[in-house]
């Protein structure tokens, strides 16, 4: 399995909007070849991190760029570009 973890930090006031708008990209993550599960986690401080997991490499990179686009066209209004994007091997999980 493979991951991609993509963190941003988002204004406060714009969160809840965010998240209502995110649900979107679910049904496209759903939807791509060796998609496993997608988790968005939002902190206290307005930081929020996208979490999805892949049954391969190839699959995880794709993902990276229908993410990027996906952000451009639905919320770049609300966020900027991530302030860290991870993609790697899962190599422990419970």
């Amino acid at each position: 399995m493979f991951a991609t973890v993509r963190r941003y930090n988002v204004d406060r006031d714009k969160l809840d909007e965010l998240v209502t708008r995110v649900q979107g990209v679910e049904q496209i993550f759903k939807q791509l070849p060796g998609h496993v599960a997608y988790y968005l986690v939002r902190s206290e401080g307005g930081t929020m991190a996208a979490v999805a997991i892949f049954e391969d490499r190839a699959a995880a990179e794709s993902s990276s760029r229908v993410a990027a686009k996906w952000i451009r066209e639905n919320v770049a209004d609300l966020m900027g570009a991530p302030t860290d994007v991870t993609i790697g091997e899962v190599v422990a999980h419970g």
